[in-house]
């Protein structure tokens, strides 16, 4: 039966299964690439610290904070990172707005 009580017939029930199997489908494929994007991201942050961190001289603190960036936000308030290591911090905004992101779309029903 239906929502307004009215008999489902057998096409219909399939047509019904079918389209949450592909629905399903599409948020495992939608999740695996968020995945491998954030993977991506991770690697690329690597990269660049450890090329920052070639070039320049940094303190234990700095060191510290450029380590816990990706997982710690009170990172972003480190003077060190912001002068000597700029490009790192734009990565760190581009993986926290990944972590944020989707918590920010607010779903409106009238």
């Amino acid at each position: 039966m239906s929502r307004d009580g009215k008999v489902v017939d057998g096409d219909m029930l399939l047509s019904l299964r079918h389209q949450r199997f592909v629905s399903l489908i599409g948020i495992a494929f939608a999740f695996t690439i968020k995945a491998l994007y954030a993977c991506a991201i991770e690697s690329a942050y690597q990269q660049v610290v450890w090329r920052v961190w070639k070039k320049n001289h940094f303190t234990v603190k700095g060191i510290d904070s450029a380590i816990s960036l990706p997982v710690d936000l009170r990172a972003f308030v480190s003077l060190e990172l912001w002068k000597k290591a700029r490009r790192s911090i734009c990565i760190g905004m581009i993986i926290w707005y990944g972590y944020i992101g989707p918590l920010t779309i607010l779903r409106h029903e009238s």
